[in-house]
């Protein structure tokens, strides 16, 4: 809260139903603030006076998303809608404007397009600030500008990169204030002070710069802090703006906090999360790329053990989430536990990635998406130049999207692999497309395709269809609760390899969802994976 110590949190006590609460710093007494079991929320902030705040909820039982605000007082059953959706498009309240009367809506088409509406809470009116969803373009990072008339945001409206620009409330029109070739995130803005902080991107290795405005849309920069090499999130700006905290970590130390003074750069380390094994028994991994099979470089991370040996090292080639996620160079304890266990780790930024531009992230979209499934190949044969690495004792691990292109790859190149671990893969598009709620559905087509127009392409994509031609050891790991890509999708494809004669391990488990969130299920899944690639390579 903005005006008292009290912070307000969600809880899904069922894993799939978020409600919201709030608990009193000094008491640490905790009160409801939605009460309903049949509907998920989602938190839209506080007002400015801490006495209203704003969330979505799906109380229509159709998929959609309306946009109420509550009194902080007030039962849930005196929220008041302000907005109702009327596409299936998932909804976000994402700022109150400054004084009050005025909230931000940010619409979801899909993961790369989106639109901000603002509403006027004393008219009920909805202004569209932009373009529209035939007009592709990204928005984050909204903060209201020092006078109330502007945003400032995140966005790659007409350009390759994510950039920090300027929307006029009144017209609409978008102006850069800082454009680089690289992406920029994570932008935080105090008004009263006109400074503005954020991040910049490269292969996933975070830079922080802090700006003044001297202008609507100029700058004068006031300090880039000097850090290791890494990554940084949840930047936030103290209330006086003198200060920037943060949360950052690199590929040898674990998350710690730290804040930046504005005006000098200088860094304070305000935790220690080194103990109980020091950081500098870690190894980072190094960034590389490789040739795909038509000459694109893909970049990558890259490690290899510290331990000696006289034979070759076995490898996994890791496959983030995506599509359109990539690989950080924060933290990984896995990775850290497998290359203690002797393995080399290759991280691939596949084609279709996010953070190179908008060209990269577009070459696997639709038909295109099999070049993707070759980058996989590619990573694997690059590997097997390695003097260093057992060409024949290479491995896949991935989650989701990733989980594809394990199978995809497996499938396609039934000897190229030793065994692959899939974790809560999309198998069949079809069926997963078709299970997906309304919002979810149509936000996936516009990345996979369409199930009424490109329903051939996605069966031909789907590795369900090809179990048959697999070969290699294949584990396939899934939580029961999963709503992403629901258990049954797993039930089927077990069901089909062993139909064929596949060696297939299963890890079905109780009370976990798509990510394996809480510490029992990680350690049981990271066990199991471990040793299934101990004896499997």
């Amino acid at each position: 809260s903005p005006t008292v110590e009290e912070m307000a949190f969600g809880v899904a006590d069922d894993g799939k139903r978020v409600q919201l609460y709030a608990q009193e710093q000094g008491t640490k007494q905790v009160s409801k603030l939605t009460d309903d079991p049949e509907t998920t929320h989602r938190w839209g902030g506080w007002n400015r006076d801490g006495s209203r705040f704003a969330y979505a909820a799906d109380r229509t039982g159709d998929g959609r998303f309306n946009v109420f605000t509550q009194g902080r007082e007030a039962e849930a059953t005196e929220a008041r809608c302000v907005y109702e959706q009327e596409r299936s498009s998932p909804v976000y309240p994402i700022g109150w404007g400054p004084e009050n009367e005025r909230l931000l809506i940010l619409e979801m088409h899909s993961n790369y397009n989106a639109d901000i509406h603002v509403v006027d809470l004393c008219n009920g009116d909805v202004q569209q600030l932009t373009d529209g969803p035939d007009v592709e373009a990204q928005y984050s990072s909204v903060r209201w500008g020092p006078d109330g008339e502007a945003l400032y945001l995140v966005t790659d409206h007409e350009y390759e990169w994510r950039y920090i620009a300027r929307l006029n409330l009144s017209t609409g029109e978008v102006v850069p204030v800082l454009q680089t070739d690289a992406d920029l995130k994570d932008l935080v803005l105090h008004s009263g002070r006109q400074r503005l902080a954020y991040r910049r991107s490269d292969q996933g290795f975070s830079t922080i710069s802090i700006c003044e405005l001297t202008g609507p849309t100029e700058t004068r920069e006031l300090c880039t802090p000097d850090m290791v090499p890494g990554a940084a999130k949840c930047l936030t700006m103290r209330s006086d703006g003198d200060e920037l905290g943060l949360m950052y970590t690199n590929p040898a130390q674990k998350p710690d906090l730290y804040s930046i003074d504005v005006d000098t750069g200088e860094c304070v380390q305000w935790t220690d999360a080194s103990e109980p094994v020091p950081n500098d028994t870690f190894v980072p991994p190094e960034p590389v790329t490789y040739d795909s099979f038509d000459g694109l470089e893909i970049p990558s991370l890259y490690a290899e053990p510290t331990t000696e040996t006289d034979d070759e090292y076995p490898a996994i080639i890791s496959l983030h989430e995506g599509p359109r996620q990539h690989n950080s160079p924060a933290f990984s304890p896995l990775r850290q536990y497998y290359l203690e266990q002797g393995f080399t780790r290759l991280e691939p930024d596949y084609r279709g990635s996010s953070g190179y531009g908008k060209e990269y992230m577009a070459l696997d979209d639709f038909e295109k998406r099999v070049d993707a499934i070759r980058d996989v190949k590619a990573a694997a044969d690059w590997l097997a130049a390695k003097e260093t690495v057992d060409e024949d004792r290479i491995v896949l691990k991935g989650r989701s999207y990733g989980g594809f292109l394990v199978l995809a790859a497996m499938t396609r190149w039934p000897d190229r692999f030793a065994a692959g671990a899939a974790i809560a893969p999309i198998a069949n598009f079809e069926t997963y497309l078709e299970n997906s709620p309304p919002g979810r559905r149509e936000n996936r087509e516009a990345e996979y395709g369409s199930l009424d127009e490109d329903r051939e392409l996605l069966r031909r994509l789907s590795p369900i269809h090809d179990i048959d031609q697999l070969k290699a050891p294949l584990l396939l790991a899934h939580g029961k609760e999963d709503r992403k890509v629901p258990f049954t999708e797993a039930t089927k494809l077990a069901e089909e390899a062993r139909n064929h004669g596949v060696e297939i391990s299963t890890l079905f488990l109780d009370g976990t969802g798509h990510s394996f969130t809480s510490k029992a299920a990680r350690i049981e899944l990271f066990n199991h994976t471990a040793a299934f690639f101990s004896e499997h390579s």
